[in-house]
Order: structure tokens, then C-alpha cells, then sequence
């Protein structure tokens, strides 16, 4: 590959480098996405479809309009399970994480969330809150800081530990457009070195 100005290939997907980005194009010539070699994030155009491939979750960083992207045909957010495991010190938490940043125009359903004590058992705060926004109503999630024992993951899909959700389950369905995941602690969190946080959740238009 090199950097002639002109689509380059011999399949139905052509590329060149574009001020030094990968960019594809289709027989028609149109852009397609393109992949800067830099900074390893991913453009798509409105149009893509990324068939066999998770548009999004290869490097985390997608950029541009994805409103029309399919996988395999079938829409994003439609039944495509996608997953987050991430780590935060005990101060990162006590300051409050955004997990999962708001894309514009499309909203999280949570599916599953399980958290993890290291270093010790989480201390002196009242719960570990899973945040996020239905209609102003802030707290999806909620385990009792008591329940967050070293090394034993608790919440949904965990051994144990009690984790209370909305009246009627309502903490899995989808949440407001363009808004964000976050993770706080009520009250100070103390002992623990740091918490793991494994969720599972869709994108949905």
C-alpha cells in the first residue's frame, strides 16, 4: 500500500492513504470508513456496514455518524450484546467514572452488571451506585457497600450479595438518548485498593 492519489485494490473495496489515513472506498468511489494509523480510530460513513465485524468495540473509539451502520444486516443496538470489563483505584471511584460515554442519538440498556472488590473489602461507603439517566431518575443499580467483598464479584450474575434494581426491572431498559454511564459510591468508599467492573449492555437507536 502506498500513498497514490488514487483507490487502489483488486476486490470491491479500494484504498489509499489520505493525509496519511487508511481510507476506503467502494466501486463507486464513495468513502466508507477510514482508520487512522495514529490515534487507531475508526471513521464510518452513514452508510456502512460492517458485516462479520463489531463496529466500535475493536479499538472503543468510533467516530462519525453511525446512525445507519449494520452488522450483518441487521441494525446496531438490535440484539448485539456487547460487553466492558474495567478497573478504577478506590479515589476514581470516590470521584465518580463515566464507563461508557453518550453517543449522540442513541441510548444504553444495561443487561448485566457484576463488581469486584481488590485489595479488600469496599468500607465506610453505603453502596456501589451503576448510573445512569431514565427520564432524570439517576441510580440504575444499586449494591450494598457490605456485599462488596475481596475477590468475590457480586451484582447480576454473581454468587452472591444483594444488588437492588428500579421497580419492575425497569433498570434494564434503555436509557435516555445521549446519555452516559457513570459508577459513584454513596458515602466515601475505604479498604478496597480498587474495584472491577464487568457490564454487559446494547446500543440502541
Amino acid at each position: 500500500m502506498d500513498s497514490r492519489m488514487y483507490p487502489q485494490g483488486s476486490g470491491t473495496v479500494k484504498s489509499r492513504y489520505v493525509a496519511g489515513v487508511l481510507t476506503f472506498y467502494d466501486n463507486a468511489g464513495n468513502v466508507m470508513y477510514a482508520i487512522d494509523p495514529i490515534t487507531g480510530a475508526i471513521t464510518f460513513t452513514d452508510a456502512i456496514t460492517a458485516n462479520g465485524g463489531v463496529v466500535g468495540d475493536v479499538t472503543g473509539d468510533v467516530v462519525g455518524a453511525i446512525d445507519a451502520a449494520t452488522i450483518n444486516g441487521v441494525a446496531v443496538g438490535d440484539s448485539l450484546v456487547r460487553s466492558l470489563r474495567v478497573s478504577h483505584t478506590t479515589a476514581e471511584l470516590n470521584s465518580g467514572q463515566v464507563l461508557l460515554a453518550a453517543l449522540s442519538g442513541f441510548k444504553y440498556r444495561i443487561i448485566g452488571f457484576i463488581a469486584t472488590a481488590v485489595g479488600g473489602a469496599m468500607t465506610t461507603a453505603t453502596s456501589l451506585e451503576l448510573e445512569g439517566n431514565q427520564s432524570g431518575v439517576v441510580d440504575l443499580f444499586s449494591i450494598a457497600a457490605a456485599a462488596v467483598l475481596e475477590n468475590d464479584p457480586v451484582g447480576f450474575g454473581g454468587d452472591d450479595g444483594v444488588m437492588t434494581v428500579l421497580a419492575a426491572g425497569a433498570s434494564f431498559l434503555a436509557n435516555d438518548a445521549n446519555t452516559a454511564i457513570g459508577l459513584s459510591a454513596t458515602g466515601t468508599a475505604a479498604t478496597m485498593t480498587s474495584i472491577v467492573v464487568d457490564l454487559t449492555y446494547t446500543i440502541e437507536a
